[in-house]
């Protein structure tokens, strides 16, 4: 089945779509990652806790516990996200929250019983996984319509090595208005144009046209099926 990027709640789909590749590469709108758990019992059962990090870690500081080297979440009404660079390094995040999850284990499985709804539950296994949530709002479309059209492409008679713009190109006022459906006949040659390879810009586009038709932000949501590591466990 596979993975699939989403937005919040107006039904876009997108499979593998690389939100951290997206943002690197477009240096466009703002990243935030959501480090959450899974917890295994003994019997190598998933334990029903809270599964973000956020929470837990805003619980154990409220009880005066010796959480290490807190993480920065944003402070809204979740918090459940850390704000990071367009250019976050995925691997090396992913191993430095590990490491404090790791010198911060007796107070996480205090805070996981307390969350657990069977407090005696053995905690013998924790896996830490980031999704990622990437925005835009309305006044940068303009500026990813411009990257959009930033690819380039080998021009037909050209030498080997050489490229040219491309021939086709993505206007903000060409796309569909709220209701209307489909790619219009005024931007298929510029979604035909883009390369296979080129998967920041093909998300970006089909993001960008159902946000635009739907009347819906440009809230993208990726899962964590790229970021995993173990805490500690059988696995480690």
């Amino acid at each position: 089945m596979g993975w699939y990027t989403s937005d919040r709640d107006s039904g876009f789909e997108y499979k593998y779509g690389d939100l951290i590749e997206l943002a690197r590469s477009s240096g466009l709108g703002t990243l935030a990652l959501l480090p959450r758990i899974a917890v295994l019992d003994k019997d190598g059962e998933f334990l029903d806790v809270a599964e973000f990090l956020g929470p837990i870690q805003r619980w154990a500081l409220g009880k005066g516990l010796d959480w290490k080297a807190p993480l920065e979440f944003i402070d809204d009404k979740h918090h459940e996200s850390v704000a990071v660079p367009l250019d976050v390094d995925m691997q090396k995040t992913l191993r430095t929250w590990v490491g404090r999850l790791r010198k911060n284990k007796k107070v996480l499985i205090q805070a996981i019983r307390h969350f657990n709804k069977y407090p005696d539950g053995d905690v013998s296994s924790v896996t830490l996984g980031i999704e990622a949530n990437w925005t835009l709002p309305e006044t940068e479309y303009p500026a990813l319509c411009t990257w959009l059209n930033g690819y380039k492409r080998p021009s037909k008679g050209a030498r080997k090595g050489s490229a040219s713009a491309p021939a086709a190109a993505f206007r903000l006022d060409a796309f569909p208005k709220h209701g209307e459906k489909g790619i219009p006949g005024s931007l298929k040659a510029a979604f035909s144009a883009l390369p296979d390879k080129d998967e920041p810009r093909n998300l970006a586009s089909h993001a960008l046209l159902h946000a635009i038709s739907h009347g819906t932000p440009l809230d993208l949501f990726m899962p964590d099926d790229r970021h995993q590591q173990v805490v500690w466990g059988e696995d480690q």
